[in-house]
């Protein structure tokens, strides 16, 4: 990522101050123009176009600080993802079925040790989503005793888990000017490049 240089930045940040007639950015302040920039730094260009307009499409006030963009930014993310706390669970608990609690011991004649294999737990770690490795991990007592009783109680409490360690990726990348989330594998800015093309 190149990200923003301060001329592209304000050349963005024009077309919230001609959407919006209240908005009245003062570009001749170098501080404030350095505020918001700093805010935005880490963005690529396109991102940041794309953020600025579906912003102001769908908001009736101007923004009244970057924080208030970036908040918008982390609020789309994770309305689009709330479907993956189900693809999660779905994975863990087919994981489980495939794997079972099982930990298998195997000699290494290299190493001339006895090795550990737990399959269930190296599904979970190559999972490329961090969110399900937090929760699970964050749980997996709970799930060694998952059974028909308490599945809906379970299942309820990984979502929880879930949905707080995916807000805080969303966060974490939102701050860091990443709207892509390619951990996650969010497609927002791709379906916003082809609602606003």
């Amino acid at each position: 990522m190149d990200g923003l240089n301060k001329e592209k930045f304000l050349e963005a940040l024009k077309y919230l101050d001609a959407y919006y007639i209240n908005f009245k950015f003062d570009f001749n302040d170098d501080m404030k123009c350095e505020i918001w920039y700093s805010a935005f730094k880490n963005f690529e260009f396109k991102d940041l176009q794309m953020l600025f307009k579906h912003y102001a499409r769908n908001n009736v006030y101007p923004p009244s600080s970057p924080s208030s963009l970036l908040e918008y930014a982390k609020k789309i993310l994770v309305n689009n993802s709330k479907g993956k706390a189900n693809k999660a669970w779905e994975f863990i608990t087919n994981a489980i079925v495939r794997h079972g609690f099982r930990v298998t011991k195997s000699y290494n004649p290299k190493t001339q040790k006895y090795e550990y294999f737990d399959r269930l737990q190296q599904s979970i770690d190559n999972h490329p989503d961090v969110a399900l490795r937090k929760a699970y991990n964050a749980m997996w007592t709970r799930f060694r005793n998952l059974n028909d009783y308490n599945r809906d109680k379970i299942r309820e409490e990984f979502i929880e888990h879930y949905e707080r360690f995916l807000t805080e990726e969303i966060s974490n990348n939102v701050n860091n000017g990443n709207l892509k989330l390619e951990t996650s594998n969010n497609k927002l800015l791709e379906w916003l490049r082809r609602l606003y093309a």
